[in-house]
């Protein structure tokens, strides 16, 4: 039996780290490293309501590019 049935965007966040204060800006900028996770409103609140234990399904559209796949 499913618990909660979310309906929500799933996207993908791109994070790029450590980023120096504003201050410290330059035309350009040294980063540690970029980050691809999974992000968006309701695939954020799946994950979190599944690792509470909880059932649970989504509903979202995803893209036909190398992210959605």
């Amino acid at each position: 039996m499913t618990d909660v049935i979310v309906i929500g965007t799933a996207v993908t966040d791109i994070t790029a780290a450590p980023m120096p204060p504003a201050e410290a800006w330059n035309e350009k900028q040294r980063i540690g490293g970029i980050r691809m996770t999974t992000g968006g409103d309701g695939a954020n609140q799946s994950m979190r309501l599944a690792g509470l234990g909880r059932s649970v399904r989504i509903t979202a559209c995803v893209g036909d590019d190398t992210a959605g796949q």
